[in-house]
């Protein structure tokens, strides 16, 4: 998967297309997988990256984003930084709520997570 989306990234900066949703869907996709492979820091830089694009494109209340500050926030539970994860979860959870899908899945797995990591669980990818 991490080559795929790497290649995909590739292939919009080539276009020229490294303000777009796609390249910004594409960047925090690979920052799914180095998540899965455990490479932790990368993986935030990837996040980091797409949620700065959405922002960029007056999308930082999208679902997109709500998407990807969502994963950032169960990686930074992962990575033992539970404030800043919960804030990501949180903000994740209002931005979700704020377009009216306060009952989408999506929603809810963050909401699950959060309530988890609360309470001493894992997130999870753990």
């Amino acid at each position: 998967a991490l080559a795929r989306f790497e290649e995909a990234v590739c292939v919009y900066r080539k276009l020229g297309l490294g303000d777009s949703v796609d390249y910004a869907i594409a960047i925090h996709g690979s920052g799914n997988a180095l998540h899965g492979l455990k490479r932790h820091e990368e993986a935030l830089k990837r996040y980091d990256s797409g949620i700065a694009i959405y922002s960029t494109l007056n999308l930082a209340t999208s679902t997109n984003s709500g998407i990807a500050i969502g994963q950032k926030g169960g990686l930074l539970i992962d990575m033992g930084r539970m404030q800043d994860g919960v804030q990501a979860l949180q903000k994740a959870i209002e931005i979700y709520e704020s377009l009216g899908l306060g009952k989408s899945p999506g929603r809810s797995r963050y909401r699950t997570t959060l309530k988890r990591a609360l309470s001493g669980g894992t997130t999870w990818r753990t």
